[in-house]
């Protein structure tokens, strides 16, 4: 396996969840960028397309570590319509959407803070950058996911709110 920066490099298989079926992967080491912020909007586009289903969503609770009635209500649906749904049954594109940009949060989240236990914790505390408000509470808006996203992306170049 390549490495990048004399770094040990991590593999798909580490991080789960930035590896839907569709997307092709290759090593990310500690230093890059994560896979899924690198990937063109066009993969987004058809990803949203061709829907999530079921198992994704069991990859992004369980990386987010949330209880299935809050990753409902950041997601805008219901737990009903989660139970109902098949295993291999998408959900719909504007579902799918949120799980990819959730996902993509979290991605970004772990390489800022060097992993997803310090950045549950981040994310779970106030922050004087959100009114000291937890970052989590504005996560069930796409405009909410974009703040937190910009202001990790402050928080790796150093830039403090």
């Amino acid at each position: 396996m390549k490495k990048r920066g004399g770094k040990k490099s991590k593999t798909p298989q580490e991080k789960p969840w930035v590896q839907p079926p569709s997307i092709p992967y290759g090593p990310v080491g500690e230093n890059s960028k994560p896979l899924l912020a690198r990937e063109p909007a066009a993969t987004y586009i058809r990803l949203t397309r061709e829907g999530f289903d079921r198992r994704h969503l069991e990859e992004l609770r369980s990386v987010s570590d949330l209880d299935l009635d809050t990753l409902a209500r950041l997601l805008g649906i219901n737990v009903r319509t989660i139970m109902r749904k098949s295993d291999l049954e998408p959900f719909r594109p504007e579902t799918t959407e949120r799980m990819l940009e959730l996902l993509r949060m979290y991605e970004v989240g772990e390489d800022t803070f060097g992993g997803l236990p310090a950045f549950r914790s981040w994310l779970a505390s106030p922050v004087p950058a959100f009114g000291n408000e937890t970052p989590l509470s504005y996560l069930d808006t796409g405009f909410g996911i974009r703040m937190v996203v910009s202001e990790l992306e402050r928080i790796n170049y150093g830039v403090f709110s």
